[in-house]
């Protein structure tokens, strides 16, 4: 659990947290329901977001684990709305030095989490017999532009698409290829 990688790969691919379950492995340090976690790729880093801890009877135990570059962790801040500002300490991820990851216990509370460089980020919750988890936002840089039933959308024009109920939708969005060393910079 307290293992960082760097994961290159030549070919596309997706990486996800999994959370195992209490009701399925009979040990003493599982907790929670299962989750799954989409981790965002370090393309795909955001300069601010905020979000919220999810507090219910058996899910008291709440987490974020981020990244950052290596450089700029004394860009990134994370602020409490009633919690104040929470101390983070990076170490170097295995396999890469370029990046850096924090890990720390949040309060039930919502916060705003900035990287002046950006930052990808994950929040969860452990119980005794619940867990959740989720992405805390990434994005996406759109290249050519974004296609709806083969018309060019256009933001803030309104007659650029029309649908109907019942309508069947179909949605491309061309994305910028981007190299991590040469755009975040």
């Amino acid at each position: 659990p307290d293992k960082s990688c760097f994961i290159e790969t030549s070919c596309p691919c997706g990486v996800y947290l999994y959370l195992v379950s209490k009701h399925r492995y009979d040990t003493s340090s599982a907790l929670g329901g299962p989750s799954m976690i989409w981790i965002s790729p370090i393309e795909q880093m955001i300069k601010e977001v905020s979000f919220c801890t999810y507090e219910t009877a058996d899910t008291k135990s709440h987490y974020i684990n981020l990244v950052s570059l290596t450089n700029k962790t004394s860009g990134v801040s994370l602020k409490g709305n009633t919690a104040g500002n929470i101390p983070l300490t990076f170490t170097p991820v295995t396999g890469n030095a370029t990046y850096s990851y924090a890990r720390t216990a949040l309060a039930d509370d919502s916060y705003t989490l900035k990287g002046s460089s950006g930052v990808i980020a994950h929040v969860y919750g452990l119980g005794d017999s619940e867990s959740y988890g989720y992405s805390a936002g990434s994005t996406a840089k759109i290249q050519k532009g974004i296609t709806i039933n083969d018309k060019p959308f256009i933001a803030g024009v309104a007659d650029s698409i029309s649908v109907c109920l019942g309508d069947t939708i179909s949605f491309v969005a061309e994305m910028k290829n981007i190299h991590p060393y040469r755009d975040w910079e």
